[in-house]
């Protein structure tokens, strides 16, 4: 019987410190290229970098002690919304400065503070004190601060943060009554609403799926970052809009290749995919197709179609509505990128926009149609014979199966358009 219960107690050790090492925690891991990362998770453990524990009221968290004047950036991992911390007491604050006789930070950049939770808060006492070089502090859903009855200097020596409303630093508020979003005249704050990014999945265009822009949207439609029937929209104000008259999206904004190499890279409905991409986006099956769109290009601008990460393809008739073709062969469902791209003129590395009229890219429609007959051989998205010419298309849009006696358009395999009369 002793040892039984021997055994039992083994086993219920075991079992404890099983569940301990599986218990997640609240910390933040500091790493040497200044960057401050805060999770709540069980990996503590395996992060590379020094990790800390977060600090209760009174005490200064120890990344503080270690780093004050090394911290960059400070990064909230979407983990960390599950956090409970009761102190933000220095978590960001600078080192002192003999020669300025003041508090000075790096911190110049904070990404994810809406997964902060601060509604156990109690003491928030020089949170960002001498973080003069932050201009913008954003606070989500989770940021309360009904329980901090401690927040001495907070701001102090942020002197160049701005709120979302435009409310500008003043020393003589460095406390929490003004660490809330800014609304303005009616009620100033430092900080700016943010909402978590909202990450968006379509599904894959059916054979025959066609989106046409005037029975989707009207003026009112908000179309910065917004899905409407599947098709994704990023296009800023500034940027474009919708051209109730024709019943189409207009795009001012010309996109670069390199821009667009990175754009790929976000989620939909990240805030840099809004922020760094105009156009739209639709998604499609794997396997043969052709995706069209009827467009019109005015002035320099011309179409640009892009299946996922391959070289963009482009339309650069002007000036008449048609509708462009695009032959595909893929080996997954892939995002197709529909926007404007420079033509003949200069635009250097800068998004380049224009008034309407002058140049721009109009969309009337997409859609899809599955082709299991396509005989193009393609390479990396691009049908490829040996002349280097991937299709020819008539001045319809019409894709043709060889030349026609008339004013041919022939897209080549490096992407390019070419108008070719044949006889």
């Amino acid at each position: 019987m002793k040892q039984f219960y021997q055994l039992l107690t083994l086993v219920t050790l075991s079992l404890m410190t099983s569940a301990k090492a599986m218990a997640q925690e609240a910390y933040a891991v500091y790493t040497d290229d200044g960057t401050l990362t805060f999770y709540y998770d069980n990996q503590k453990s395996t992060r590379e970098g020094t990790a800390y524990e977060l600090n209760t009221s009174y005490v200064s968290p120890g990344w503080y002690t270690d780093h004050a004047a090394d911290i960059k950036k400070a990064v909230f991992t979407p983990s960390f919304a599950d956090a409970r911390p009761t102190s933000t007491l220095r978590w960001f604050m600078g080192a002192f400065d003999n020669n300025e006789y003041k508090y000075v930070s790096s911190l110049s950049e904070i990404e994810g503070i809406e997964y902060l939770n601060t509604s156990n808060v109690t003491d928030m006492g020089s949170m960002f004190n001498g973080c003069s070089g932050l201009t913008t502090i954003y606070c989500g859903d989770n940021w309360n601060t009904d329980k901090v009855t401690d927040s001495n200097n907070m701001f102090y020596n942020c002197t160049n943060l701005v709120g979302g409303k435009g409310t500008v630093y003043d020393d003589a508020h460095v406390d929490v009554s003004y660490a809330h979003d800014d609304e303005g005249e009616s009620n100033p704050g430092y900080l700016t609403y943010k909402d978590k990014d909202v990450v968006v999945i379509l599904d894959p265009f059916d054979n025959g799926e066609e989106h046409t822009i005037g029975d989707e949207i009207d003026e009112d439609t908000d179309l910065d970052g917004t899905v409407i029937d599947n098709v994704y929209y990023s296009i800023a104000p500034e940027d474009g809009g919708y051209d109730a008259d024709e019943k189409c999206v207009v795009l001012n904004r010309e996109m670069t290749e390199e821009e667009m190499d990175e754009v790929v890279t976000f989620l939909l409905g990240e805030d840099e995919m809004k922020q760094k991409f105009s156009g739209i986006v639709f998604e499609v099956p794997a396997g043969k197709g052709q995706v069209s769109v009827t467009m019109m290009a005015k002035g320099n601008s011309i179409l640009k179609v892009k299946f996922g990460s391959q070289k963009p393809l482009e339309f650069s008739l002007s000036n008449a509505k048609m509708t462009a073709r695009f032959p595909y062969e893929l080996t997954e469902t892939t995002y197709v990128y529909v926007f404007a791209g420079a033509g003949a003129h200069a635009v250097g590395a800068k998004p380049y926009r224009a008034p309407a009229a002058e140049n721009c890219l109009k969309i009337y429609s997409v859609s899809n149609t599955v082709d299991e007959t396509s005989v193009l051989t393609v390479v990396d998205g691009i049908s490829e014979p040996e002349n280097g010419e991937v299709i020819r298309y008539g001045l319809d849009g019409t894709p043709l199966s060889g030349k026609r006696r008339s004013v041919n358009l022939v897209r080549m395999k490096d992407g390019s358009m070419k108008k070719v009369i044949v006889k």
